[in-house]
């Protein structure tokens, strides 16, 4: 056996189950979550502002080399052709 693929040695027994509490079996007690509403909508508004930032940043980007391959293309085709 290589030494890359080690021996299995967990526990193949299928019996086990795990238990998933359903919406039901919640209650009062449970941890609240992590964020209020207005942090989750703060966060949503936030991102959505990044998202556009970047889309002006990949677009100027995009413009930047369209003129750059242009301006390429045409001193190439001026300087093969004198």
């Amino acid at each position: 056996m290589s030494n890359a693929m080690p021996a299995f040695r967990g526990n193949t027994d299928v019996s086990q189950t795990t238990r998933i509490r359903t919406s039901g079996e919640l209650n009062q007690e449970d941890e609240p979550g992590l964020f209020s509403r207005e942090e989750l909508r703060t966060f949503a508004a936030d991102d959505a502002d990044a998202g556009r930032h970047i889309g002006k940043i990949l677009s100027a980007l995009f413009i930047y080399t369209l003129i750059a391959m242009s301006v390429a293309t045409w001193w190439t085709l001026r300087t093969i052709g004198h």
